[in-house]
């Protein structure tokens, strides 16, 4: 964080803060009700515009936020709702699923347009391998697990649990 100053409803919260946060730093924020701490983590999510300065982190790094307020429950099972988090490889594996198709459909074996899908299909697929798409059940499994899930609740619809336990499904998203 360079020269970062945010202001929140004409009232400066930061003006010109400087930071380094290094891999594996162990980071707490403490002040008062008001003072901005949440406004700070959101700028530092990316949710947050500051009017000066500069945020930057790695390419291979992503920033999630997890905010302190009672969310909705929702009409999705637990796991189903973790499962939102690989939405970037369902809309991949749609896609996979769709190349293939139009390249079965095709009779121009010899066309740009043909060697333009099989290339798309090739590099659909090397994402989805990237992604490990073949281990997104057993990641997500192992998170709620983690998170103290039990299986049984996996089938449950979000909405039967406390508040408390909503926010480990967001926490579960985030990590996954």
């Amino acid at each position: 964080v360079n020269n970062l100053t945010v202001s929140f409803g004409g009232r400066s919260l930061y003006e010109d803060i400087s930071f380094l946060i290094n891999e594996g730093d162990r980071i707490g924020l403490a002040g008062k009700n008001g003072s901005g701490k949440s406004t700070l983590l959101k700028a530092l999510a990316g949710m947050q515009p500051a009017d000066t300065g500069k945020i930057t982190r790695p390419s291979e790094f992503s920033t999630g936020y997890l905010p302190q307020d009672m969310i909705s429950g929702g009409s999705n099972s637990v796991f189903d709702e973790a499962a939102l988090a690989f939405a970037e490889l369902k809309r991949l594996e749609t896609a996979y699923q769709h190349i293939q198709s139009e390249l079965e459909r095709r009779q121009d074996h010899d066309s740009e347009e043909y060697f333009a899908l099989i290339h798309d299909l090739h590099d659909t697929g090397e994402h989805l391998h990237l992604l490990q798409a073949h281990a997104a059940e057993g990641e997500i499994e192992k998170v709620l697990l983690g998170l103290g899930f039990k299986r049984s609740d996996f089938t449950r619809i979000v909405s039967e649990f406390s508040g408390g336990w909503r926010m480990r499904v967001l926490l579960a998203k985030m990590i996954l």
